[in-house]
């Protein structure tokens, strides 16, 4: 239920899988969620986002390739050292993954495979170690959801004062992983009231009943 899709009315042809900074622009676009200074998109801004997600891209493409070299030296004689340190490339390339955005199916299913047989391998040789694994992937692939991984990039187009909004413009699923945490953690932000409270001003400034009931539906989830 990515904000874009539920907002019809634009003339924009969005990307249906677009990277970073087109996606947040699909977020900002007519939704009043976010401030009214924000909600008009230009096409300069649509043409820049899109050179920044295309240098992602190329960025990404390299890193992935030699990690597609680095990985395919890896077998069942690897030492544990080469294990770790390939498991800990393979993660990042996942975070980075998210973060780029745009279509990476392809290449995100090559990674999470290898990440699996690393994974197993060394739970071969250090059966030990299983449950700091297991704890490791858990944290690694919370960080490969694209709000998360795009939110905390150091050049993140999401503003600080627009987090709120952005995750409540992201599909059900990231809201309600994020009403998980917030439920699982004291203190963590945003929080039910935080959420009701975004919500309502938005219905004011004509956010559709509907989305807003799903969207809390979605972050009360199992509360």
């Amino acid at each position: 239920m990515f904000w874009n899709r539920k907002n019809q009315e634009n003339q924009f042809e969005w990307l249906e899988m677009p990277g970073c900074f087109e996606r947040h622009l699909q977020r900002r676009h007519r939704n009043p969620l976010f401030p009214e200074e924000r909600r008009t998109i230009s096409n300069k801004e649509l043409s820049e986002a899109r050179k920044k997600d295309l240098s992602d891209l190329k960025e990404f493409i390299k890193k992935y390739t030699l990690w597609l070299i680095e990985a395919g030296k890896l077998n069942d004689k690897s030492s544990v050292d080469d294990l770790k340190s390939c498991l800990q490339d393979t993660q990042e390339l996942a975070d980075l993954a998210a973060a780029v955005g745009g279509d990476l199916d392809d290449e995100i299913s090559v990674i999470g495979k290898m990440e699996n047989k690393i994974i197993s391998l060394m739970n071969m040789r250090v059966p030990q170690g299983a449950d700091l694994l297991r704890k490791t992937q858990s944290l690694s692939s919370t960080q490969r959801i694209p709000y998360f991984a795009q939110a905390v990039r150091k050049d993140s187009p999401i503003l600080k004062s627009e987090e709120l909004a952005s995750l409540l413009s992201e599909d059900l699923e990231t809201i309600e992983f994020a009403g998980l945490l917030s439920r699982s953690f004291p203190g963590y932000r945003p929080n039910t009231i935080d959420v009701k409270e975004a919500l309502g001003k938005a219905i004011k400034e004509g956010l559709n009943t509907q989305y807003a009931k799903e969207v809390i539906e979605a972050f009360k989830k199992n509360d």
